[in-house]
């Protein structure tokens, strides 16, 4: 119903069914986050996402490749920091918008980093 709503440009519906959920699931609360980015509202869509209790992949991913889109490039490097600081591994999504942000900011030595990661993810 989020997902729906969201799509329909009902953010306000949206989040009246969300805030009515006695169980949000990281499923509920991506939905939320994915439809802030889809109508442009990246500032709503990281307030959702600083107020989850459980972030998954997914979250972060989405969260890094709306501030890409977006042109928040030093944004979305601090981000993968921050995930990278609490142990989360990043997958083929994460690696593409992080190359893609070097690519744009000339950041050479976190091209060469995530070549590197993804060179030793693809051997183990």
């Amino acid at each position: 119903m989020i997902d729906m709503y969201m799509k329909c440009s009902q953010e306000e519906m949206a989040c009246i069914i969300f805030d009515n959920m006695p169980n949000k699931t990281v499923v509920s609360w991506n939905s939320l986050i994915s439809g802030f980015i889809r109508s442009g509202d990246v500032k709503s869509a990281w307030k959702v996402f600083n107020e989850m209790q459980k972030i998954d992949l997914v979250s972060w991913n989405t969260l890094i490749g709306a501030l890409v889109h977006e042109s928040k490039f030093e944004e979305a490097v601090e981000l993968f920091r921050v995930m990278r600081t609490e142990g989360i591994k990043g997958n083929r999504v994460t690696m593409v918008e992080v190359a893609s942000t070097c690519g744009y900011l000339g950041a050479l030595d976190l091209a060469k980093w995530t070549h590197a990661y993804i060179e030793k993810k693809e051997h183990n």
